[in-house]
């Protein structure tokens, strides 16, 4: 599955180097000394920045947040599938976006409740998200909120 979604991974990654440089280069570290660090053969395939990735298949995703992450990083969510009607609510904020197939979206899950209705059809959504602990034990900075890409 990791060798398999080996493009996935690198749009994604190169998404959150975009929104968020910072995070990018803390995680990009990591990867590197997991890579170099004891790890089986099939955990070196791994190519994401983000240490985990739920997948969630033709779910309700209740208002909520995410409790696991940390208030400066954002989760990258990506929705694929055969539906119609996606949504992708921030209900405290009042907001509402569409939520397409092939939709990506960063967001702060531990600060935004957010949440997601049925759709018609079928729908799988990506969600890749870094836990604080692992950035801890790496010794990498701890990223502040981003300011986006650098500009000459």
């Amino acid at each position: 599955w990791a060798a398999g979604s080996h493009h996935l991974f690198c749009l994604v990654n190169l998404i959150l180097a975009l929104t968020h440089p910072q995070q990018y280069a803390a995680a990009r570290e990591v990867l590197g000394l997991c890579k170099n660090f004891h790890t089986t053969p099939c955990a070196r395939l791994w190519d994401s920045v983000f240490t985990g990735v739920g997948v969630i298949a033709n779910r309700v995703t209740e208002p909520h947040k995410d409790t696991g992450g940390y208030l400066p990083w954002y989760d990258i969510l990506f929705t694929a599938g055969d539906y119609d009607g996606g949504v992708f609510n921030l209900s405290a904020l009042g907001l509402q976006f569409a939520y397409p197939p092939g939709c990506v979206i960063a967001v702060c899950g531990k600060l935004l409740r957010h949440s997601v209705p049925i759709v018609d059809g079928n729908r799988v959504c990506s969600a890749f998200y870094m836990k604080q602990g692992v950035q801890v034990w790496a010794g990498t900075c701890q990223p502040e909120w981003s300011r986006g890409p650098k500009t000459a």
